[in-house]
């Protein structure tokens, strides 16, 4: 069985949006900064990044992955400007169900 950090990078890799619906739980929510969204919101951001060619998140590295929790950090540039992105996602039934992001801006 493939880990989730190996499908996450597929699907980032690859920027394929079917791949990243598949990954996550039906029930699936995030946290960034001071919003709550859900799994359609979800949706439709990375849609429309993957669409505009606006979706970025490199230097990923993975810090912790075992059954019940996946943590990484990654750089993305969002607006011009450049974040650290440290990112806990809680599994369930094998699937991301919720994700809390921590963005720190990052000085060139």
């Amino acid at each position: 069985m493939r880990s989730q950090w190996e499908i996450l990078n597929e699907w980032a890799e690859e920027q394929n949006l079917e791949k990243a619906i598949e990954s996550v739980h039906h029930d699936y929510m995030f946290v960034t900064d001071y919003g709550l969204g859900n799994r359609e919101e979800w949706i439709m951001q990375l849609k429309t990044e993957f669409n505009s060619g606006t979706f970025e998140a490199s230097d990923r590295k993975l810090l912790l992955e075992n059954e019940t929790i996946l943590v990484w950090k990654g750089t993305r540039h969002i607006d011009g400007t450049k974040y650290r992105s440290t990112v806990s996602s809680l599994i369930r039934d094998g699937k991301i169900w919720r994700t809390m992001v921590n963005r720190v801006p990052q000085k060139d």
